[in-house]
């Protein structure tokens, strides 16, 4: 009884230990907020490769490079000569699923691919690894899920360094994305 006591109380404070200095980032425009390990920053990008505009918000870790968690948001406005109006769902999707892998494919391997919702809208999961950056077959993997809504594609990425072995802030970080 003592032991199934302990372990309700663990679930129960679970989200709590994993919340603890994690950093709230609200869009400007009220658009959407996430949470990260530490306080993000933010990049705007240029346009250019049918994207309007985009930003990126990113937290590294200064210390402990070793146990070391990367989490980026990015922020895609798509012109309409990539997403055309007339486009049909399925197409819209090949449009969201090629952007949300271009950045791993540049640097790495897509290993699967699916369809999800994220913050209730139709969207990409892709684990990948990245392999041009490390020799080492045992590289921890790279998980990224991306919705599209209008115009906008949101990609959510979470990598991993090497020794790192505690999964929990994905899932931690993923289910902070809120859009409003």
């Amino acid at each position: 009884m003592k032991k199934f006591n302990l372990m309700i109380l663990l679930i129960w404070c679970y989200p709590a230990w994993i919340s603890q200095d994690w950093f709230t980032y609200e869009d400007p425009g009220e658009v959407f907020k996430i949470e990260f390990p530490g306080e993000p920053m933010v990049i705007d990008m240029p346009a250019g490769f049918g994207i309007d505009s985009s930003k990126v918000i990113q937290y590294f870790p200064t210390e402990d490079f070793e146990n070391a968690v990367l989490t980026t948001l990015t922020v895609m406005y798509l012109s309409e000569e990539v997403l055309k109006p007339e486009l049909n769902e399925t197409s819209r999707f090949e449009v969201l699923e090629n952007y949300a892998a271009v950045t791993l494919k540049m640097t790495g391997e897509v290993l699967e691919s699916d369809t999800i919702s994220l913050s209730g809208f139709p969207g990409v999961f892709i684990k990948g690894r990245i392999t041009q950056a490390v020799n080492d077959e045992n590289y921890p993997p790279v998980f990224i899920k991306s919705c599209l809504v209008g115009n906008t594609i949101y990609i959510l990425k979470i990598t991993f360094s090497p020794k790192q072995k505690d999964l929990s802030k994905m899932d931690y970080f993923f289910k902070s994305f809120e859009l409003h």
